[in-house]
């Protein structure tokens, strides 16, 4: 144990034994209380049995009327019932809960000797002492009640400033940002107490009158503070999620600026993530995620903020002063709480996790930039499979990657991505039987090219947001070609990830249903390379898919070496020759690659589609071997929606 937790349990001693000191000095001051008090009582523990936690300026203000009763039996009775009474409702709130008792026993003190600060205080300023009794005009006494609620509340801070330094917290932050944030809601909350306890010292019963408009309105208030608190933190895990811990980044920006002291943003990555999934089933691998979680929040300091950003990553704010080396003891800390076993699943697991750091200001001046390096550094200690990383110059074009990923999730969300099209058209009548739905993503005035994006999306987690963005914008316009008669395929490509994941076919089903497209219109392309995913979930996701009426066609055939036997078991309804072979057949191959691959296409009783078609001789050529489709330059560059077909041969006449 180091000095400091000594310190901390020394400190958590002394405040609980002095606490029992007050209490006890305090008894013999009781004087007899009506049968009324017990209604007082009554609020104090369900005050403390239900207190409203609120997220303002990044940090969490906890809100209960305990306080405000506790202040109010002061005026009304005196202090010895004020102290004793919070003390009981504290300790009977806490027996139920079952909290720790070291906690539950200096909580119980700090409240008793609060309370008696703010006696002495009313006492003094009033010229009475200790109050034993009732206040004897609280209109007249309001001066000192004034002074009596400030007393409480800086008593109270005083006691809490120690803990959280002893935790790790800067006593600097702790008074500037803590302290005087939360001055203001002590004083809301004590400031009804002279109502009520006028209201009590004419009849204490009439305060049962106060109980249903108070718990209206604490209910309904409780009720917009956990909204609020649902919209700041993760479902599964209860952590923060991304836009909290951006605000708390950015708080311990400011607050590092003011204090001329650094701080850091750490990102942590699960390693082997994806396979828990895959093999163990999506239950198992969110009893990873939350284990993590209670982790990462039990390993980082009482200053500090854990996150769940999304998926398998998680973002840490280490609060100021925290400089490199600091930075890097904690997050190695961090990442040796993930890496220890987590049954889950039935099964002793073991993960990996890479990590990344940037610190404030060497780094970056705010938490955008703050964020984003730490997320470049994670993927270099990723790549290295080393522990964490500190954010250098080498890893600029990771940031740059990272700062695309963060532009791509906004125009996820707006209007800056482009669905074009390209025609498919039957290789013997060259009428246009079906389109491709292509993402296309102008940023900062350039077009982002397609690979790049795709491949951005991949490694950022974005690839299913993706596919549900062109899926749905794909339907919106085949919908609009069916209203002006054109009823051929839209073909929209999809990944590994999308029939890995078990809700994908019914995230089909429903775009189908809310835009009044016919199954039979739709056409999924996969990549050969992403059918390599475990043969029992791909099986399923198929199989599910041809229910619903979807086809469903193998994209870059020839590309990746697919297992024929796999390729024969398949649900499919389409070929799609890689642009590869025909690269091929522009040789002596020619005859024996094309027609190979469209003969064997047509013994699988599947229609075959050659791309990259961008001669009329490489078609002339498809036209022998008995190619059923083409798609290529030739036939119809990719571009945004025409109104109808004829618009496609227009253009691609023009192009000849």
């Amino acid at each position: 144990m180091d000095l400091r937790s000594v310190a901390r349990s020394g400190y958590l001693g002394a405040v609980t034994l002095a606490g029992a000191a007050v209490a006890g000095w305090l008894v013999p001051l009781l004087e007899p209380v009506p049968l009324g008090a017990l209604v007082a009582l009554a609020f104090l523990v369900a005050g403390e049995a239900r207190p409203l936690t609120l997220v303002r300026g990044g940090r969490n203000v906890e809100l209960s009327l305990s306080t405000t009763m506790g202040y109010a039996v002061l005026i009304w009775l005196g202090a010895a019932p004020a102290a004793l009474g919070l003390a009981a409702a504290s300790l009977a709130v806490a027996l139920v809960r079952r909290r720790p008792l070291r906690a539950t026993l200096f909580n119980t003190a700090q409240l008793v000797l609060a309370t008696a600060a703010a006696g002495a205080v009313v006492g003094a300023v009033a010229g009475t002492g200790m109050p034993t009794g009732p206040v004897a005009d609280p209109v007249a006494a309001l001066p000192a009640l004034v002074l009596g609620g400030l007393a409480f509340h800086a008593a109270n801070a005083a006691l809490t400033v120690p803990v959280l330094w002893f935790h790790g917290a800067s006593l600097r932050g702790i008074v500037v940002d803590d302290v005087q944030g939360h001055a203001l809601w002590a004083l809301v909350l004590l400031a009804p107490a002279p109502l009520l306890a006028l209201v009590a010292a004419e009849n204490p019963w009439l305060l049962l009158l106060v109980i249903a408009p108070v718990a209206v309105i604490y209910q309904s208030a409780g009720t917009l503070l956990d909204r609020e608190h649902q919209a700041l933190h993760d479902s599964l895990t209860g952590l923060p999620n991304r836009q909290l811990l951006f605000d708390r980044a950015e708080q311990a920006v400011r607050a590092a600026e003011r204090r001329g002291e650094p701080c850091a943003v750490v990102v942590l990555d699960l390693d082997g993530f994806k396979e828990v999934n895959d093999t163990r089933g999506h239950p198992a691998g969110d009893a990873v995620l939350v284990a993590v979680a209670e982790r990462l929040g039990q390993a980082v300091r009482a200053a500090d903020t854990a996150a769940r950003f999304g998926g398998d990553e998680f973002g840490i704010v280490l609060a100021p002063p925290t400089d490199t080396t600091e930075a890097v003891a904690v997050s190695q800390r961090l990442r040796e709480a993930v890496v220890t076993p987590i049954e889950a699943g039935g099964a002793t697991l073991r993960l990996g996790a890479s990590v990344g750091i940037a610190v404030y200001p060497e780094h970056g001046a705010d938490a955008d930039t703050l964020v984003s390096r730490a997320d470049a550094a994670m993927y270099r200690a990723k790549r290295a499979k080393v522990g964490p990383q500190v954010f250098s110059e080498s890893d600029r074009t990771d940031d740059d990657r990272t700062r695309l990923l963060g532009r791509l999730a906004e125009a996820l969300e707006g209007e800056g991505l482009a669905l074009w099209f390209q025609p498919q058209r039957d290789v013997v009548t060259g009428e246009v039987v079906g389109a491709e739905a292509l993402l296309r993503w102008r940023d900062q005035g350039l077009w982002v090219p397609p690979r790049e994006l795709v491949a951005a999306a991949e490694q950022g987690g974005l690839i299913r947001p993706v596919t549900r963005y062109v899926l749905d914008h794909a339907l919106a316009q085949a919908d609009r070609w069916r209203s002006d008669g054109w009823q051929g395929l839209v073909t929209v490509n999809v990944t590994a990830d999308d029939l890995a994941d078990p809700a994908f076919p019914g995230e089909v089903g429903e775009a189908l249903v809310r835009h009044g497209v016919p199954p039979g219109r739709l056409e999924l392309d996969v990549a050969e390379a992403g059918l390599a995913i475990e043969r029992g979930r791909l099986l399923e996701a198929l199989a599910r898919l041809r229910d619903l009426g979807v086809s469903v066609a193998v994209d870059d055939f020839g590309a990746a070496g697919i297992n024929l036997a796999l390729l024969r078991a398949l649900p499919l309804s389409t070929l799609k020759i890689d642009r590869v072979l025909l690269t091929v057949g522009e040789g002596e191959a020619e005859p024996g690659v094309v027609a190979a691959a469209i003969d064997l296409g047509h013994a699988l009783g599947l229609r075959v589609l050659a791309e990259g078609v961008e001669t009329a001789e490489a078609l002339a050529r498809l036209e022998a071997v008995g190619c059923d489709l083409a798609q290529g330059y030739y036939l119809g560059r990719p571009g945004p929606a025409p109104s109808s077909p004829e618009e496609w041969d227009r253009s691609a006449r023009g192009a000849q």
